[in-house]
């Protein structure tokens, strides 16, 4: 038993001698570490060197030429670069396409007092396409430097809000407004200076028919009115974007598609009370609901019957609200023009029963004396607390100016 004692305590003995051994063997090698592929300075301390930057405005369709600005920290005022062009392309040998230094576009360029150093390759140097890109490097015996990417890109676009009205995005829509309300946007941005040329713009309702009607705006960005009224029977119409500068053309195209008329807003959350103060009036405008009494209010109540009628703000000088009987199936179809002319057809009044036919009812209602301030759309009754409310959801907005009103 001793023996075994013995044994036992001399092995952890020599275990904690092995490893306080390689421990102290551990610390003096790290100590002692030399910097393996690190330069060093003449006191032998390392040089850790900054990193090469670059840039670029990049290339357009409409630009002459791409320049590539680099800053090489690593370099010395003098230094002579070798500027080159790496694109994708298929070997002399044939075979994939590969990333290749494009001939002849090897360049030397000197390092300049700052460490900069600055390149420029014309657009046929490039040997870009659209769609295409390339690669610039710079290589010396003190830095280097490649540039990400760089595509060719158009500089004529039309921009991203799309056709709308006063900035709000909408699509061209039948009966909403006419030339002038609804536009659409379109920008000239070359990369290396502003465009001073012009944009024409033609049209056709035919892709099999030539471009026509050409209209031409001067400078950088142009309004291009839409009026869907116009639009053929199929709906769509093309638009040609030809734009010039330095000789050089762009032509881009694109096209829109009339929707027929419609409410643009459905919303489900009306209600008019006798018993909640705060909800005896209501906006059909923006949805809210307030007293009875509110200057604001479009719609009100009558006591007992729940008979909805005109607001305040419906019974002012050049204001006014009616009501015409309605369909499930008009309320459905959505139809703004043809609500319009039924409204007209129809015999309106100047109250609407919830109670009464179908629960459904047109309304034309002005708030101004401006066109744009006249608001048709529909109301469906959907729940009656008899003595109590009524609450409904409601159809609203179908000119262009509305979108700036209605939510």
């Amino acid at each position: 038993m001793l023996n075994k004692l013995y044994i036992h305590t001399e092995m952890k003995r020599n275990l904690s001698f092995i490893l306080i051994c390689s421990l102290a063997l551990l610390v003096v090698s790290c100590s002692k570490q030399e910097y393996y592929n690190v330069p060093l300075d003449a006191n032998g301390h390392a040089i850790i060197t900054q990193i090469a930057t670059g840039s670029t405005p990049g290339i357009t369709t409409l630009d002459a030429s791409l320049t590539v600005t680099t800053k090489l920290p690593n370099a010395k005022a003098g230094d002579v670069m070798v500027a080159e062009i790496v694109k994708s392309q298929i070997p002399t040998g044939g075979g994939a396409a590969q990333n290749l230094p494009l001939a002849g576009t090897k360049k030397s360029v000197t390092v300049a007092a700052d460490l900069t150093t600055s390149v420029t390759y014309t657009r046929a140097e490039t040997a870009l396409n659209p769609g295409q890109t390339i690669v610039v490097t710079f290589s010396g015996a003190t830095d280097s430097f490649t540039t990400p990417q760089i595509p060719l890109t158009a500089a004529t676009s039309v921009l991203p809000v799309g056709l709308n009205y006063q900035g709000k995005a909408t699509a061209p829509i039948r009966g909403a407004g006419g030339a002038g309300l609804a536009v659409l946007p379109i920008q000239v941005k070359p990369a290396g200076n502003t465009y001073t040329g012009t944009i024409v713009v033609s049209t056709t309702d035919d892709p099999a028919v030539a471009y026509a009607n050409p209209v031409t705006y001067t400078g950088a960005t142009a309004n291009v009115p839409v009026d869907a009224d116009t639009f053929p029977t199929a709906g769509t119409r093309y638009y040609q974007i030809v734009t010039t500068q330095g000789g050089i053309t762009e032509t881009i195209f694109t096209k829109l598609t009339a929707q027929d008329s419609f409410f643009f807003l459905k919303k489900t959350t009306g209600i008019l009370s006798l018993t909640t103060a705060a909800q005896g009036g209501f906006l059909l405008t923006t949805g809210a609901s307030v007293a009875a009494t509110a200057a604001t209010a479009q719609l009100t109540v009558s006591a007992g019957s729940l008979v909805i009628k005109a607001g305040p703000a419906t019974t002012g000088t050049g204001a006014s609200i009616g009501f015409v009987a309605s369909t499930s199936a008009a309320y459905d179809a959505n139809n703004a023009i043809a609500a319009r002319a039924a409204y007209a057809a129809g015999t309106p009044t100047a109250t609407a029963d919830p109670a009464s036919g179908t629960g459904i009812f047109l309304y034309r209602m002005q708030l101004s004396a401006a066109a744009s301030d006249v608001y048709y759309g529909y109301i469906k009754v959907t729940t009656i607390v008899p003595g109590v409310s009524v609450a409904f959801e409601y159809r609203i907005g179908d000119l262009y100016p509305h979108l700036l009103v209605i939510k």
